[in-house]
């Protein structure tokens, strides 16, 4: 499997394997201090060890040895990481342990004088330092202590291969492989094994899948491989990713349909794997199941489709998805297909749903961002023209104005330009939620007179079209704090305009502050209809509403506190 290197030649041997060593790569001294190996030896004992060894080179999945070969040559792992796989009695491959860099391998059989104990494969690209058996000798009778050390590695040796080779039974138990176990070929479980640790360590959903559908492939048939969400409570089907041996493919990558009527409904109520043995049979019998003409034109005659089950708290369990996997040739599916199938499903379930959240936040985030930069670009020009126009009025420019008009277009001026610094404060909302939006903080800021009363003047048409009023009491209407007046003021002019939309007609407003313990608290109260205290969860989400009739009358704002306290709304900023 390697271009590099051969399964078991000697290190001596040209043909062995590429001997070029990286520059990059740290000293045998390096590592075993790292480890703590060699104690008692010192670093130049150590480099003569080094001097002695030569560097192999082997590529991803290449074999170092294989279980039975000759012992005729140790080394340390260099840089990447090296399986440890042990032939059991009923020929299943286990995996018993993962030499790290710095880690001594092959000494089993070299100190027994007998073959090899185990098949190394290389985990990556792998760089080790390699020694043959009768150099080792002579060099543990010129080293002290060199002896001694390699006793310890190997006793370390045998109790990490121990504790690994219990955590992969204790793994199998806890999901319920046994039987598969017992029933899959040595390759088959070694698939299930590294799919496992390979799923566990992918930083997206699309790696997950191509690991997957590449070790499928090599395991058995599969021309293409779909995995399928639900969504809408349940109730929708909805394809997110798919990858196939050919090309094109007919049926759409994000092909979309209702549960109920499709095939993977059975699925859903069997809660296993599920063959379709013919699709042309099941193509004639559902006649208006558009999904199987579109896999028929592709070529595809048969599929499993498994359910994807993750267990939840009290050893409950939801089905989030399915995976299906289809092929070009009928009947080559069978149980034991299906069995190895659901394995995988349940392997990758966890990790998939996890990848699958944290794309869909990510996507979200994005559209979010997008909508709110496209709405207030749009708005920011006619309000603009509408603050020069209003200034031009206030300047003469189409007449005298009364005492009166100009009172009300240095009001429409004021709002303005309280709107246009809104929506530059929206544009930048996405550097808010990623935490590069600071807030200017300035002391001495008058709370009353730089936030209240310009909060107070923009709300001012709202609240006469309401006939509503506002009582203001503070402790200290002079009172001076450290904030970022303008920031403070969005926050406020929100909740009053909540307060004002919520509120009856003809009723009032309160506004409390107050300051403690290098506080201050500004609280915002009004007599509108409240709600349940259950409903607080959703307060804080984008786009949510709080599911009450009286409250649906008016268009909702996300980002207000709101506490109901016997059928009134209060809003706070703390």
């Amino acid at each position: 499997m390697s271009a590099n290197t051969s399964s078991a030649g000697s290190p001596n041997d040209p043909a062995s394997g590429n001997q070029h060593r990286s520059n990059e790569m740290p000293s045998l001294v390096t590592l075993f201090r790292e480890r703590n190996f060699f104690p008692n030896v010192d670093d130049e004992a150590i480099g003569q060890l080094e001097a002695q060894m030569h560097a192999r080179t082997y590529s991803d999945k290449a074999i170092l040895c294989k279980e039975g070969d000759a012992a005729d040559w140790t080394f340390v792992v260099m840089q990447g990481e090296v399986e440890v796989i042990k032939t059991a009695v009923n020929g299943t491959m286990i995996q018993v342990n993962v030499l790290k860099p710095g880690e001594w391998g092959g000494i089993m059989g070299l100190l027994g004088q007998g073959p090899r104990m185990a098949r190394l494969l290389a985990r990556g690209d792998v760089i080790i330092l390699a020694i043959e058996h009768g150099r080792l000798v002579r060099l543990m009778d010129q080293v002290p202590g060199l002896s001694a050390g390699l006793l310890t590695c190997m006793g370390s040796r045998i109790r990490d291969d121990a504790t690994h080779l219990l955590a992969t039974l204790q793994y199998v138990r806890a999901i319920g492989l046994d039987d598969i176990a017992a029933h899959c070929s040595p390759h088959e479980r070694l698939m299930l094994d590294t799919v496992r640790h390979r799923v566990a360590a992918a930083e997206s959903l699309s790696e997950i899948m191509d690991f997957v559908f590449e070790s499928i492939k090599q395991e058995g048939h599969c021309d293409r491989l779909t995995l399928v969400f639900l969504e809408d409570g349940g109730a929708r089907l909805v394809s997110y990713w798919t990858r196939a041996t050919y090309e094109p493919l007919i049926l759409p990558a994000d092909y979309q349909c209702d549960l109920v009527g499709s095939p993977l409904e059975k699925v859903l109520q069997r809660k296993g794997p599920t063959i379709s043995h013919n699709l042309e049979e099941y193509a004639r019998q559902h006649p208006d199941h558009w999904a199987t003409r579109q896999k028929l034109r592709e070529g595809l005659r048969t599929s499993i489709a498994s359910p994807l089950v993750i267990s939840g708290r009290s050893h409950s369990k939801r089905t989030i998805g399915f995976i299906i996997r289809s092929a070009r040739k009928v009947g080559v599916y069978n149980a034991h297909e299906a069995m190895l199938h659901q394995a995988i499903a349940d392997n990758i379930g966890p990790a998939v749903e996890k990848a699958y959240q944290i794309e869909q936040l990510t996507r979200a985030n994005h559209d979010y961002s997008e909508v709110l930069g496209f709405i207030s670009h749009e708005l920011q020009s006619p309000i603009a023209s509408i603050v020069t126009n209003d200034r031009l009025m206030l300047e003469g420019y189409l007449g005298e104005l009364n005492e009166k008009q100009t009172d009300k277009l240095q009001r429409s001026v004021s709002k303005g330009e309280y709107l246009l610094g809104l929506i530059q404060d929206y544009l930048n909302l996405s550097q808010l939620e990623n935490v590069s939006l600071k807030a200017q903080f300035s002391d001495d800021v008058q709370l009353g007179h730089e936030v209240i009363e310009p909060a107070l003047e923009l709300i001012e048409t709202e609240l006469e079209a309401k006939q509503m009023r506002v009582d203001w009491i503070s402790s200290d209407k002079l009172l001076q704090v450290r904030c970022d007046p303008r920031l403070i003021k969005i926050a406020l002019t929100n909740l009053l305009m909540d307060a004002i939309k919520y509120g009856k007609e003809n009723g009032e407003i309160r506004i409390r502050t107050s300051e403690e313990e290098q506080q201050f608290h500004i609280a915002v109260w009004n007599e509108g209809p409240g709600f349940y205290p259950s409903q607080r969860t959703k307060l804080f989400k984008k786009f949510s509403r709080i599911d009450d009739p009286a409250l649906k009358k008016e268009k909702g704002r996300k980002r207000d506190r709101h506490r109901a306290v016997h059928g009134m709304a209060d809003y706070a900023i703390a």
